[in-house]
């Protein structure tokens, strides 16, 4: 997502932290990963992201660790 002004940056709205088992959503505090409403999201984006990579939807894949 974008978020700013007449400039805009472009934001993470959604993240998984495997090593503190947390995960973080824009406007919304960290929940444990965990959690019932996570598992269910975290198993519904992962299914659409590896959708999307079967139709060849992305064209660079980068992980990073921070």
């Amino acid at each position: 997502a974008y978020c700013g002004g007449p400039y805009p940056e472009r934001v993470k709205e959604v993240e998984f932290n495997f090593s503190s088992g947390t995960a973080s959503f824009s406007y919304v505090p960290e929940l444990p990963i965990t959690s019932s409403e996570i598992m269910e999201f975290y198993s519904m984006w992962e299914s659409n992201f590896l959708s999307y990579i079967g139709m060849d939807c992305f064209d660079e894949i980068e992980v990073t660790v921070d």
